[in-house]
């Protein structure tokens, strides 16, 4: 640091590292929590997501005999047109 530059003290450093200029969240009126709570439930909603968009299946487990994800409710254990030794060559 040169001569001409401070450092910051310890309240500036506790009150503004890490924080990204968010206001304290004691200090955010109730009603706007529940509006930005609301505007995000809408943003993840299935009905809103926009045509292409990339979605994480990683929580799931996927049957590539079935070819389907097993929470599938048309998953079928049992029909396994995909499976490796039912291919004829």
């Amino acid at each position: 640091m040169s001569e001409d530059q401070q450092e910051p003290d310890a309240e500036q450093t506790a009150t503004h590292s890490g924080d990204a200029g968010l206001p304290d969240p004691d200090d955010v009126p109730p009603e706007t929590v529940e509006q930005l709570e609301a505007e995000r439930e809408e943003r993840l909603d299935p009905e809103n997501r926009p045509d292409n968009a990339e979605i994480d299946n990683t929580d799931r487990t996927f049957d590539s005999g079935s070819g389907r994800f097993t929470d599938d409710p048309d998953h079928d254990p049992e029909d396994q047109p995909y499976a490796e030794g039912d291919r004829e060559a």
